[in-house]
């Protein structure tokens, strides 16, 4: 199924790094899917997707859905990551889609079965599941990484280049200096050399 003109948000589509935020053992690729219409919003309930209002900083309304598919399957075997392609259907960097980006968005949807309880798990009724599988940017806005506004940055200034100074200043410091195979032991109790260390 095909979602058509959708604005994109919280792109985590790296192959190589899905986001372990919820599950370390099976992460996930994710992406929100917003719009402020309501055409589109009811177009998205209808295709039985998970659609929530929201209001952004200046209290203007917008409906998001949250998209993902796990790295691995139940069985642990690995997932092709999904596609993130410009018009020309040639890869794109995910790491430079930026927020409010556009695009179309390819779902897959199936049919998860009931399930009967067992043990401690209450039964689970059917419900139909939607799994992320590409992404076609149709407006690419360049995400460009914000500096810390508390970063303090260095001068350019002069390096002075100097020889390794010696571990010893000179080599009677290097005569004196423990040798690291030397153990001091206390000597045995009883010995002349013991009673001679006993101080009154």
């Amino acid at each position: 199924m095909m979602l058509y003109d959708c604005e994109l948000w919280y792109i985590r589509l790296d192959p190589a790094n899905p986001n372990t935020k919820f599950s370390k053992v099976r992460p996930s690729w994710e992406i929100q899917i917003r719009t402020t219409k309501k055409e589109q919003m009811k177009e998205w309930q209808a295709a039985g997707l998970k659609v929530t209002p929201q209001t952004d900083d200046h209290d203007n309304l917008f409906y998001f859905v949250n998209l993902k598919r796990k790295a691995f399957k139940a069985d642990m075997t690995p997932v092709v990551c999904p596609e993130l392609i410009d018009g020309d259907l040639k890869s794109i960097d995910p790491r430079t889609v930026g927020n409010g980006s556009e695009g179309h968005v390819r779902i897959f949807q199936y049919n998860q079965e009931a399930m009967a309880a067992s043990g401690d798990k209450p039964a689970m009724p059917a419900k139909l599941v939607s799994i992320l599988m590409g992404v076609q940017v149709t407006v690419h806005r360049v995400y460009v990484p914000k500096p810390s506004e508390d970063r303090e940055e260095f001068a350019v200034t002069k390096t002075k280049v100097l020889g390794e100074l010696p571990r010893y200043e000179s080599e009677d410091d290097a005569d004196r200096a423990p040798s690291e195979s030397f153990k001091k032991t206390a000597p045995p109790e009883g010995s002349d050399k013991a009673r001679e260390s006993v101080k009154f």
